[in-house]
């Protein structure tokens, strides 16, 4: 629906047909370059599991009630393990690309440096969060301060 609505929108604005077809092809660029990241990641995940975590949180949401400790630390390892993977299989491109990977021209290089960059951020840095939900898990009080 939202793609024959955009390009009816498109066509009326530009009365192009060209304009149409570039704007459909743009609207699946997301998928073309994601699509590898998004399913190495989503073959690594429990699905049983995301799941219940996913609906646990928004339980809490319509609840309106303010996440507990260990619902928190558990949410803080599973984004610095998201983050994990998406490392993971950006490296693994990176280097299935060869030298060409290395160049500024190539897009590839800029999306290994933000990754590592973002992965490199105390939020989510694997260490910590995994630490932090075991203190937690254990029963023991959690040190770091971001929960």
């Amino acid at each position: 629906m939202q793609l024959t609505v955009m390009s009816l929108l498109v066509f009326r604005l530009t009365g192009e047909s060209t304009s149409v077809s570039i704007s459909i092809g743009l609207q699946f660029l997301p998928m073309l370059f994601l699509g590898a990241w998004a399913g190495s990641i989503a073959d690594a995940l429990d699905k049983r599991k995301m799941a219940i975590v996913t609906q646990s949180a928004m339980a809490a949401m319509n609840e309106g009630r303010e996440l507990t400790l260990a619902e928190r630390s558990r949410n803080r390892r599973d984004h610095a393990y998201v983050v994990r993977l998406c490392r993971q299989a950006v490296d693994r491109l990176f280097t299935a690309m060869g030298g060409q990977g290395i160049f500024l021209d190539n897009v590839a290089q800029r999306k290994f440096r933000d990754i590592h960059a973002m992965s490199g951020h105390l939020a989510l840095n694997w260490d910590i969060a995994g630490t932090t939900y075991g203190r937690v898990a254990l029963g023991l009080e959690p040190q770091a301060r971001l929960i």
